[in-house]
């Protein structure tokens, strides 16, 4: 009865430290852009506008570089161990964020930062599924889902509220804090490595090319928008990115130990979960960034009243991995859940097309809690699904790669949704702009519109307007911004149905392969 009490002790104790972890993750993620014109005034003339932006996504990258090589480490060196490795380097990283002098330390730190966060995804995910099974490992991801939205959904919260208290170091103080808590805890994990069969050293050549293939992919979907997405300077990394992952999958054929089983990739519900993270990036982790924007510059919300609109959007998340839970309980399957959980996603995004300049936040309310409940039931649940038909010895690498495919495609989708956006509010917009800013000025009015200032003054560029000119001017801006919102709306909902089209194949032919070697 003692041991039995102390066995659910150290697992609650081991849950608790990586929900820490998980929420603190996230919360980095979101919570960076809010003290970036803090860090800015602060570094003053330490910090240029090129370093400045590269604060976020330096963290990003190497986040979603080394998440597979984290899970590969993992499966090779202990799950517990490495777990503990990259809580302490991202500690670490985050003081010396804190004590930067200037913007190039800072984006080093930062990315350091990410490289040891992306072993709490890729790690946390694989413990859990080798300390908890059956109820208890659905309740373990349902938290999880929950956890990892809260930090997403209040990292700005506590980041501003941090900034104004005791200014932008203090975020990244509080980060480390929070994460040499986690480093702690963790020395405390009694779990058993699962040891390799092979003696095959640790694929570093594959490791590396990997994450040099990955980083660039990403460093060139990033730059593609001040670079020119057909430069020669962008398809030149790209034709570089085929080549690295040519040779990568040659090596990973070939090695005796790869650090990435391509035939996991032939699980068709494995390959199934990590599709479905795609379609959330698409049809909600794009709406989550730009719905505001709207909400701000279109329907003229002030912030705090587009912070507390958007939460429609986000606050399913924290109920409904519970609600997941408590469905596979009652019998029903998880790929059943996940099924259902596209079918709302595409709803939404679709019925988000009622939206115009005169609507109301309750007639938002429909398309905006299905988006939630969808992304409240998948997530967790596809953590489960996908770990728990991945052998032990290999979790750590699938935890990876499905965090890997989560990471990634959020980065491509807000960088193709800013893309379509801005190349249809030139399309809307084009002629309007020449005859009220000048050729010469297009550009940088058509910009200022699309980061949201709809009613940027004439002006400013150097036009001695009328006030009827100027709110003419406005007026066009609106129609145009709603046009070029609903026309991108359209194209993200149309790369969601092809994705779920898959996801649903995947689902019944691996249904279909199962029913057969029954028989």
């Amino acid at each position: 009865m003692k041991a039995s009490t102390e066995k659910t002790s150290s697992k609650t104790l081991l849950l608790f430290t990586i929900l820490l972890a998980v929420f603190i993750v996230p919360m980095a993620l979101a919570g960076t852009g809010i003290i970036l014109p803090a860090i800015s005034q602060g570094l003053g003339s330490n910090i240029n506008i090129i370093s400045l932006q590269w604060v976020a996504p330096s963290f990003n990258l190497c986040f979603a570089s080394f998440t597979l090589l984290w899970g590969a480490l993992a499966d090779r060196f202990g799950r517990a161990s490495t777990f503990t490795a990259g809580c302490l380097l991202f500690a670490v990283a985050s003081i010396a964020s804190g004590l930067a002098p200037g913007g190039y330390m800072l984006d080093v730190a930062r990315a350091f930062a990410g490289i040891g966060a992306a072993a709490v995804f890729a790690c946390g995910p694989a413990i859990l599924s080798n300390n908890f099974s059956g109820h208890a490992l659905t309740r373990a991801f349902a938290l999880f889902g929950s956890v990892a939205g809260a930090g997403v959904a209040f990292g700005p919260t506590m980041a501003g509220i941090l900034l104004h208290l005791f200014g932008w170091q203090s975020v990244f103080y509080t980060h480390a804090i929070g994460l040499l808590l986690v480093t702690a805890l963790s020395f405390t994990f009694n779990e058993k490595h699962v040891r390799p069969t092979h003696n095959a050293g640790f694929d570093w050549l594959g490791s590396g090319l990997f994450v040099v293939g990955l980083f660039a992919l990403m460093f060139a979907i990033v730059q593609s928008s001040q670079w020119g997405g057909f430069s020669q300077s962008i398809m030149g990394i790209l034709a570089g990115v085929v080549v690295i992952f040519g040779l990568f999958v040659y090596r990973e054929k070939r090695y005796s130990a790869p650090m990435l089983h391509l035939e996991i990739l032939k699980e068709r519900v494995f390959l199934a979960m990590t599709m479905v993270p795609v379609v959330l990036a698409f049809c909600y982790v794009t709406i989550i960034l730009y719905l505001p924007i709207y909400f701000m510059s279109v329907l003229q919300f002030s912030p705090v009243d587009a912070g507390i609109a958007i939460v429609l959007l986000t606050g399913p998340v924290f109920v409904l991995p519970f609600l997941s839970s408590k469905l596979i309980q009652m019998g029903l399957t998880p790929k059943t859940i996940i099924s259902i959980a596209m079918g709302f996603m595409l709803f939404s995004i679709f019925s988000l097309q009622t939206i115009h300049p005169d609507s109301t936040l309750l007639g938002l309310a429909l398309p905006m809690l299905t988006g939630g409940i969808a992304m409240g039931l998948s997530f967790g649940t596809v953590d489960g699904i996908a770990l728990g038909i991945i052998a032990p010895e290999k979790s750590g690498m699938a935890a990876g790669l499905l965090n890997t495919f989560r990471l990634g495609s959020e980065a491509i989708a807000i960088t193709i949704f800013a893309a379509v956006f801005t190349s249809a509010l030139y399309a809307h917009l084009s002629s309007v702009g020449v005859s009220l800013v000048g050729p010469e000025h297009l550009s940088a009015w058509l910009n200022a519109i699309a980061e949201g200032h709809v009613n940027v003054s004439l002006s400013s560029f150097g036009n001695g307007s009328l006030a009827a000119q100027q709110q003419y001017a406005t007026q066009q801006a609106i129609v145009g911004y709603d046009k070029a919102f609903h026309d991108t709306l359209w194209v993200m909902g149309a790369i969601g149905v092809i994705l779920t089209a898959w996801i649903l194949v995947l689902l019944k032919s691996a249904g279909a392969a199962s029913s057969a070697q029954e028989k």
